[in-house]
C-alpha cells in the first residue's frame, strides 16, 4: 500500500508541485503506530521533500470535515450506482470529478467551485531524492537499512522508515539534544543514562482553528478505480 501511494503522490506533485503541507487521518500509509516517530515511508518522504504532515486528531473526523464529505458524495453519487465494468465506473469518477471541481457551487468556499480558486503550487518537483543539508553546528548521521544510527560510539535505535535518509544531532541543544530530519525536530537525544533514550517530539496535529478554505482540484488518483 505504501508504495502504490508513493506512486500516486508523485505523479500528483509531477502535475501540481510541492504544497506546504498535508493533512490526514491516522491511518496507513500514512502513520504507523508501533513505529516510533509515527512516520512511514510515505511520510518520511514528505518530510524530505520539506512537505509539512498534519494529522487530524484521533477519532475527530470533522478535523478533515471537507474530505469526509467529499467520500460520503461519492458514496451516495456513484459507488451507490455500481457500474457494470470497472471501465464504466472510472467514467462515472471522471464525470463525478469534473462536476464537482467545475461546476457544482461549494458553500465552504463561498459557492465557489474548486476550480476557481484553485492554484498551483509554486515549488516544483523536483525528483523523489533531494539533498538535504543541515546547519554545520549538527552532526548528521545516515539512518541504515535497519533504521539505526551511531553516536559516540553508541548504537541507537530510530525507525526503517528513515532508512537511508540523513538525521542530524543537534551537540549544543540540550541536554536532551534535538533530534532533526530534514526542516522538522523529531525528537529528543538523552545519552546520560544507562541506555540512549529517543524521546519522540510532539506530532503536529491539527486544530480547527488552524483551518482554512483554501483547496485543491480532486485529482484522478484519488478516484481511479482497481
Amino acid at each position: 500500500m505504501v508504495e502504490e501511494a508513493l506512486q500516486l503522490f508523485e505523479r500528483l506533485f509531477e502535475l501540481h508541485g510541492l504544497p506546504q503541507r498535508i493533512l490526514t487521518d491516522n491511518g496507513t500509509p500514512f502513520v504507523a503506530p508501533s513505529s516510533r516517530f509515527g512516520l512511514t515511508r510515505l511520510s518520511a518522504w514528505w518530510l524530505s521533500l520539506g512537505i509539512d504532515h498534519l494529522r487530524s486528531r484521533k477519532g475527530t473526523p470533522a478535523d478533515n470535515g471537507a474530505h469526509e464529505r467529499m467520500h460520503r458524495d461519492i458514496a451516495f453519487e456513484v459507488e451507490a450506482i455500481a457500474a457494470a465494468t470497472a471501465e464504466d465506473q472510472q467514467r462515472a469518477c471522471d464525470l463525478w470529478k469534473a462536476d464537482s471541481n467545475n461546476c457544482r457551487p461549494h458553500e465552504a468556499l463561498g459557492m465557489k467551485t474548486p476550480s476557481q480558486v484553485y492554484r498551483p503550487s509554486a515549488t516544483s518537483y523536483a525528483g523523489k531524492k533531494i539533498e538535504l543539508l543541515y546547519p554545520e553546528r549538527m552532526l548528521v548521521r545516515t539512518v541504515s537499512g535497519r533504521g539505526l544510527i551511531k553516536y559516540r560510539s553508541t548504537t541507537i535505535q530510530l525507525t526503517e522508515a528513515l532508512a537511508g535518509y540523513p538525521v542530524a544531532i543537534d551537540p549544543h541543544s540540550g541536554p536532551p539534544h534535538d533530534l532533526s530530519f530534514s526542516h522538522r525536530r523529531i525528537g529528543f537525544l538523552t545519552l546520560d543514562a544507562p541506555r540512549p533514550v529517543v524521546d519522540v517530539d510532539v506530532p503536529s496535529f491539527v486544530a480547527l482553528n488552524e483551518l482554512h478554505k483554501d483547496t485543491n482540484l480532486m485529482t484522478q488518483p484519488a478516484l481511479e478505480t482497481t
